[in-house]
């Protein structure tokens, strides 16, 4: 651990004790859960700590803490400092310092901290759920008063309402903050746990709408995080799926890791930095100018939105001529080498496409690159063969916005949403019995899926109850590996079946060389427990070169 994560995870054990005490209920929450249940600790590169909590815990928390907290502790919410602007609770150690740059001006509740984001619940009725989502992004736009929270005012997609925001922008001006704040709390935060109309959670972020099924809540379970047992929601895995995506377990490239960009300091207390500024300014008149420059910033951000949303829908438009264009020139055609399963060949004749349809900012803007059917199915099915089938899904989604699907692409979703059932059997529900009913129906006509092909190994692996049966699932082993030498998680299979046989020290190869090759958490957690457990030295383990 880091020197932070060490004072973090102080927090989280006083916040722990305080909890059970009083019989509150909380969860691990984003990378701090996923680093719970993928590492059985800090994810490496994480600087911060959340947790969720319902608004019930969340108001017997609030009634207990003021007995139980320490001196150089703080707990910050909007209702206990007006300047403290910020829909995120926290438990705040006062001796350190964790300053952003977006509270900078506020300065309240700048040292480390614990973070609480409310779960609150959300209506079924697909009306009061379009207001109940329009009305928490303008609660938390107006929340904030000197700084823009949601700069995707015009996205396509986006909940946030325009003519919403500024007549509560304008009422806000004529009768006060506070009046306007507790109107839209009152029509926003009625529903309780017992309402059986919610089925969803929504955390209070004003980014963007985050919202999780309460069914993946319930009783917590407990999971090992660093030296204490901590709970995150019953299932888990189904929050991460909603949250992260379906490839959560991946462990995120150098550049894809998240850090907070601060001013930083274990040893010294927040308050002598903030006394160096703010002691200076006119803080009424400062909060005033900026609320004034705030209201400006978001008209001009409608502007700016929408010339970008339309500078990339040219973009789409010329990516698409330049596609077709280079087709025609070479003459190929995708389909073809789809039925030939000539793979090779098809993923550089579509690179461009897959490319582009996927990029950053395409995605954001949910523009479309309208090419035909005979580029967009070979390209979906590819991505599936592949073991990308959560890319072929965001181009299906985009898809379906701009155009019927044909009988082709309907097969190609079809396919798409069952690998991820696969997926999910495995990962979310840890039900192989589920996941080998999925594979046997689908392997045999989609035999080149990497995906059905690594689930067809594991459920024979983990049913077999012969010598005889994992002799050929180490035949089997043997040729996916050769067919596919740097597939790590095939590399863990075999060791799987190794492991099986009773080969340890083939099995230790295996593994150290899997971890070599794969980026999923969930198996190199996997690998890691067997290989201590076998009495392979820690310092080994941990020092085995990863992807």
């Amino acid at each position: 651990m880091t020197p932070v994560q060490e004072n973090l995870l102080k927090l989280l054990k006083e916040i722990d004790e305080i909890c059970r005490k009083h019989d509150i209920t909380y969860y691990l929450a984003g990378g701090t859960a996923l680093g719970a249940v993928r590492n059985n600790g800090f994810l490496p590169w994480d600087d911060d700590m959340d947790l969720y909590i319902t608004r019930e815990n969340w108001k017997k928390l609030e009634k207990v803490i003021d007995s139980e907290i320490r001196p150089d502790r703080g707990f910050a919410s909007t209702d206990r400092n007006d300047r403290y602007q910020n829909p995120i609770l926290r438990y705040v150690d006062k001796e350190t310092t964790t300053i952003y740059r977006s509270q900078a001006l506020a300065g309240a509740a700048c040292g480390q901290h614990v973070e609480f984001m409310v779960m609150d619940p959300v209506p079924r009725d697909s009306e009061k759920y379009k207001e109940f989502r329009k009305l928490l992004l303008v609660y938390t736009e107006l929340l904030t008063s000197y700084f823009v929270v949601n700069r995707q005012v015009v996205n396509k997609g986006s909940d946030f309402d325009y003519d919403t925001y500024k007549y509560y922008c304008d009422l806000m001006d004529k009768k006060g903050r506070p009046y306007v704040l507790k109107l839209l709390e009152d029509k926003i935060f009625c529903y309780s746990d017992s309402d059986e109309e919610c089925d969803y959670y929504c955390l209070r972020w004003g980014l963007r709408i985050l919202m999780y099924g309460r069914k993946n809540y319930g009783k917590p379970r407990l999971e090992q995080f660093e030296d204490i047992l901590v709970p995150v929601g019953c299932c888990a895995e189904g929050i991460f799926r909603e949250a992260y995506g379906d490839t959560w377990m991946m462990i995120p490239t150098a550049q894809e890791q998240e850090t907070h960009d601060s001013l930083h300091s274990l040893t010294l207390s927040y308050v002598n930095y903030i006394d160096d500024y703010l002691n200076f300014m006119n803080k009424k008149e400062a909060f005033a100018k900026y609320w004034d420059y705030k209201k400006y910033r978001v008209d001009m951000l409608i502007d700016k939105e929408k010339n970008t949303q339309n500078r990339f829908k040219l973009f789409g438009v010329k990516h698409r001529m330049h596609i077709e264009h280079e087709l025609e020139c070479k003459g190929i055609s995708p389909r073809k080498l789809l039925e030939e399963r000539r793979y090779s060949e098809l993923k550089i004749l579509l690179n461009e496409y897959i490319t582009e349809q996927l990029s950053e900012d395409i995605a954001k803007w949910q523009v479309f690159i309208d090419v035909s059917d005979d580029i967009i199915y070979p390209a979906l099915m590819l991505l599936i063969v592949q073991g990308r089938y959560h890319h072929a899904r965001k181009i299906l989604r985009i898809y379906k916005n701009e155009r019927t699907p044909s009988e082709d692409i309907l097969k190609a979703e079809a396919l798409a949403e069952a690998v991820r059932n696969i997926s999910i059997a495995i990962y979310d529900n840890k039900d192989l019995a589920e996941a080998k009913q999925i594979c046997d129906e689908w392997l045999p006509k989609y035999p080149d899926v990497i995906d059905l092909k690594r689930c067809n190994l594991q459920t024979k692996t983990f049913f077999a109850g012969t010598q005889e049966e994992l002799e050929a699932c180490l035949e089997l082993a043997e040729e996916l590996v050769s067919e596919h030498p740097s597939d790590g998680e095939l590399l863990k299979l075999r060791g799987d079946v190794l492991y099986k046989l009773g080969r340890e020290e083939e099995t230790v190869l295996a593994y150290l060389s899997a971890r070599r090759k794969t980026r999923n958490g969930i198996v190199l957690n996997e690998m890691r427990k067997k290989l201590l457990a076998m009495g392979v030295d820690e310092e080994i383990v941990r020092n085995a070169p990863l992807l």
